[in-house]
């Protein structure tokens, strides 16, 4: 298929030798003066590829990213995916993309059985990529990859790639190719024109002009744009440029074509020369930007808004410190004495006003009238007349600071005092002065001025409420009728820097309490939080409807009637500098910075794009943390970074921050141009940081940083622990309380039992005397009646006599048993010793009692003692009595935590079952036993063998 070639070499020609020269600037601290690539993604970060690596800028700062495993720090093919994901080549074949800030290797793409590097291009969701097989396809949703042979086995691949419409057209050694996707996707060779067959050093353009392809072949330095129709490659158009092209540019409206020599557009519009550039990119705020092979970066910004004004003969260590508008003229003092008079309708400067070469600093410039000035420097002030030239010394004035004036007074604040100036020499304004401003009293008559010998700085005064504000030595007071009052907000003192007097009401630009607004006896405020910059306030200075806000860090504009800050005015400055005063006039501002002179449209419009920010990496402790915000008690120093891609107003953006914890929290900002927040050694707890970059001229970013973290608790501190702890407390606590009640219903009961058991004690005591000892009493008394009657009563006697001894044993007995005393479980043990041999005394049986050597101190309650003693003592009885044996042993051991008892005879023995219903006295022995949770056990064996075992853990009870 033949193509005929259009001659259009002429007209494009033409086109360049009509083409402008674009004037670029170098951008500083580039980590390369070799860029090969460009590529500005969504979020208008721009990335640029260097021959040491990939890096990301953000107008601020260049931020490498990089990966261990690179061979080869040379990188080209900057690219975004469907997934925000930037990728890149190096120079050794290697594919790489940046997920999360994190630099990853593209391993399904083989780079060492490639004979060169690949070239890539993404198109929604695929990288293609050149390669000996023919074609690597790679899905970015699933980062998995195949490579596609080419139709003609023997293509020896490709080496270059464009996107058309929804295809791919590649170029190989041998042959050109397409590729649409799809179920049955292949490389399919595409049919040439003759003049095609062989095209050497060519490299096709990864974009296209609408469905035109770009192909530039060296080292002729030709241009060819190509079309597809069906399964053919046409050829449009040729241009030849007699140098080598590096590359081809496509920003939103122009195409570039980059040569060693220089870069021209398509159409001719526009070029640059001698920079050797690589690309050329457009950022979000219509600046151009430029890589170079050998000079960096370049950038041409979209517009410029300020106009520099130039002062005639201005040293280059001096600067403008103060300026007022006098009649048609501005008059501005310089730092080393200078006065220059500017006509700005005329925008030109009438005359340098002469002052002696030692002149001092100029601080204060204030009209007086319509011929003349008052002039305030470190010493003096002066009055100068513009008319005549002519300069003398006020002396009553020193230093002056700031002025104020009405109809017939002047008003102003010097290093020695306040003085308020009388334009004219009338006893009733003197008086007038005396009542309205009661407090200022000296009076010089000579000077015709009033005289508060305090140091002030600022005033101003409220010609509604006849008020005078000034602050002495930084702190505000009002001086009206009422005296000299210090002003309070809020309970405390106000320090302030500026005054100023607007629309009925007072301005006060305070030390670190932002923009107070003194209106009908109210205060309001304005800080960080409303939308101020900086809570310091260095001068104010009003316009038609609106009062400027000169910080430390930014020009701020507050319209009145909305009673906000707005950012539709254009004030940059140079970088980070400060604004020593600032003028409004007509529709002009005029700043005077350390820097220089400026002057702003106020109907310029700044760039109407809306910030964005992003938050780019925490650093705890020092150490990069991903993904992470859950810190130990230890990592408490934490720095945020805050990447905000804006490059005309990068230095005067601000950070905008509050760390919450629990409820509410205080704004802060950061330095012009600042982009780390940090915060050291916070104590334990859930934090949330909260910021968003702030632009006086751009505005407020829409979405903010909203990062959680949490700094845990020492062990001790953890919630958890503490929450078990409590717990435990608590449950510790019940258990006391409910053992007091259960202790104190034991002891109760207790208590009613001893109650108890003592009265049956003194029950069974008095029973005994009753029954026992006032029967023995009473059978006394019959026996001694008896004897009475006797001559000889010795039988009587006798009987008389054992009966005493009877009762006194069953005394001593109960004594015995109710003595605390004996609460032993020895003398139990020996008290029943010795009430059996006393059984046995007078009795022709043979006993012996054996007991241990070693008693253990138990205590044995006066009940029990008696129970086991009656125990003891009614089984030796029946022995004795039944048996009829010649020998009777008493055996009593300690073992196992017990009392055990043997009685044993070699009588004849008895039937335990037959006895034992009749036999009152074994039923109370075993009624006894069962109540000492005892046991009894009786065997038949050469006699009778009695056992008895009784635990000794209640024996006490």
């Amino acid at each position: 298929m033949m193509i005929r070639f259009l001659p259009f070499l002429l007209i494009w020609s033409g086109s360049m030798a009509q083409s402008s020269q674009i004037l670029v600037e170098a951008v500083q601290e580039v980590p390369s003066k070799t860029i090969y690539d460009l590529f500005l993604d969504r979020q208008n970060f721009l990335w640029i590829a260097t021959e040491v690596g990939v890096y990301r800028y953000d107008g601020i700062s260049f931020t490498p990213f990089a990966s261990n495993e690179q061979s080869s720090l040379s990188v080209s093919g900057l690219s975004q995916d469907e997934q925000g994901r930037i990728w890149f080549h190096n120079f050794t074949g290697q594919i790489f993309y940046i997920e999360h800030d994190q630099t990853h290797l593209l391993r399904s793409y083989d780079s060492h059985s490639e004979s060169r590097f690949g070239k890539i291009v993404v198109h929604k969701n695929f990288l293609y990529a050149t390669s000996d097989k023919g074609l690597f396809v790679c899905d970015t949703r699933t980062l998995s990859g195949k490579y596609v042979d080419a139709e003609n086995k023997a293509s020896g691949g490709t080496n270059s790639l464009a996107i058309l419409n929804e295809g791919l057209v590649a170029h190989g050694k041998n042959g050109w190719y397409i590729y649409r996707p799809g179920p049955h996707a292949e490389l399919k060779q595409l049919n040439l024109p003759k003049d095609m067959r062989s095209y050497p050093a060519s490299s096709l353009h990864p974009g296209t002009l609408g469905d035109t392809l770009l192909l530039f072949s060296n080292p002729s330095g030709t241009l060819t744009k190509l079309g597809v129709r069906g399964d053919s490659l046409l050829v449009y158009q040729r241009k030849i440029y007699k140098e080598f092209i590096n590359t081809i540019s496509q920003t939103s409206n122009a195409t570039w074509i980059n040569t060693q020599k220089r870069s021209t557009q398509l159409n001719g519009a526009a070029s640059i020369s001698g920079q050797n550039l690589s690309d050329v990119v457009k950022d979000h705020e219509g600046n151009i930007w430029f890589s170079s092979l050998n000079n960096g970066l370049l950038v041409k910004k979209s517009h410029t808004v300020r106009q520099r004004i130039i002062l005639p003969g201005l040293p280059t260590n001096d600067i403008v410190r103060t300026m007022a508008k006098h009649r048609n003229m501005l008059l501005m003092g310089t730092q080393n004495g200078r006065i220059y008079a500017y006509d700005y309708k005329l925008n030109d400067f009438r005359h340098n006003l002469k002052f002696p070469e030692d002149f001092p600093s100029i601080r204060k410039i204030a009209p007086i009238d319509e011929s003349s000035v008052m002039i305030g420097t470190p010493i003096h002030t002066y009055e100068y007349s513009i008319l005549t030239g002519k300069l003398q010394i006020i002396p009553t004035l020193s230093s002056l600071k700031q002025i104020d004036s009405t109809h017939d007074l002047i008003f102003a604040t010097t290093a020695n005092g306040l003085v308020i100036l009388l334009r004219h020499r009338n006893d009733e304004l003197r008086k007038q002065v005396v009542r309205q401003l009661r407090g200022v009293t000296e009076y010089h008559e000579e000077s015709n001025l009033f005289r508060y010998g305090k140091r002030c700085d600022a005033l101003a005064y409220h010609p509604g409420e006849r008020t005078l504000f000034v602050a002495f030595k930084n702190e505000l007071f009002s001086i009206n009728e009422k005296g000299i009052t210090p002003v309070l907000f809020r309970g405390k003192p106000v320090y302030c820097e500026a005054l100023r007097y607007y629309n009925n009401k007072i301005y006060v630009g305070t030390v670190n309490d932002g923009l107070l607004v003194y209106h009908n006896q109210h205060i309001s405020q304005f800080t960080v939080e409303d939308g101020l910059l900086s809570n310091s306030i260095l001068k104010l200075r009003e316009s038609n409807n609106a009062i400027w806000l000169l910080t430390g860090g930014a020009v701020q504009v507050l319209d009145v009637q909305k009673n906000q800050f707005g950012n539709s005015k254009n004030l940059s400055t140079s970088d980070g500098v400060l604004t020593t005063d600032l003028l409004v006039v007509e529709d002009q501002v005029y700043l005077a910075t350390v820097s220089g002179l400026f002057k702003i449209a106020l109907n310029e419009k700044a760039v109407d794009k809306p910030l964005t920010n992003y938050l780019y990496s925490v650093l705890v402790n020092n150490r990069m943390m991903a993904n992470q915000h859950v810190f130990d008690r230890n990592q408490n120093n934490i720095q945020f970074t805050v990447s905000v891609p804006v490059y005309n107003k990068a230095r005067q953006t601000f950070i905008k921050y509050c760390l919450t914890i629990g409820k509410g929290c205080t704004w802060n900002v950061t330095s012009p141009g600042m982009r780390t927040i940090t915060f050291a050694s916070l104590a334990p707890g859930k934090y949330t940081l909260k910021a968003f970059a702030v632009n006086p001229e751009l505005g407020i970013a829409k979405i903010p940083i909203i990062y959680h973290f949490e700094i845990l608790h020492s062990w001790w501190q953890n919630p958890l622990f503490q929450n078990f702890v409590i717990g435990m407390f608590i449950c510790f606590v019940s258990y006391l309380i409910f053992r007091f009640i259960v202790d104190r219903r034991h002891l109760q009961r207790k208590i009613d039992w001893q109650q108890q058991v003592i009265l049956e004690e003194r029950q069974r005591i008095s029973s005994e005397i009753h029954d026992d000892i006032g029967a023995g009493i009473f059978a006394i008394r019959l026996f001694a009646e008896v004897a009475s009657r006797q001559q000889n009563p010795r039988d009587e006697l006798t009987q008389i006599a054992q009966m005493i001894n009877d009762i006194s044993n069953k005394i001593r007995g109960t004594i015995w048993t109710t003595d605390v005393e004996n609460d032993t479980l020895i003398d139990l043990i020996t008290y029943i010793k010795d009430q059996a041999y006393a059984q046995f005394a007078h009795v022709n049986v043979d006993f012996v009692a054996h007991i241990p050597n070693e008693i253990p101190e138990v205590v044995v309650s006066g009940r029990n003692r008696r129970e086991i003693s009656l125990i003891v003592k009614e089984l030796i009885h029946n022995a004795h009595k039944h048996s009829d044996a010649s020998k009777i042993t008493l055996e009593i051991h300690i073992k196992s935590n017990s009392l055990r008892i043997w009685i044993n005879d070699n009588g004849k023995g008895f039937d335990y079952t037959a006895v034992r219903a009749p036999s009152m006295g074994l039923k109370n022995a075993e009624a006894r036993i069962r109540r000492l949770k005892g046991k009894i056990k009786v065997q038949q064996k050469g006699g009778t063998q009695v056992f008895i075992e009784i635990p000794l853990n209640d024996l006490g009870v």
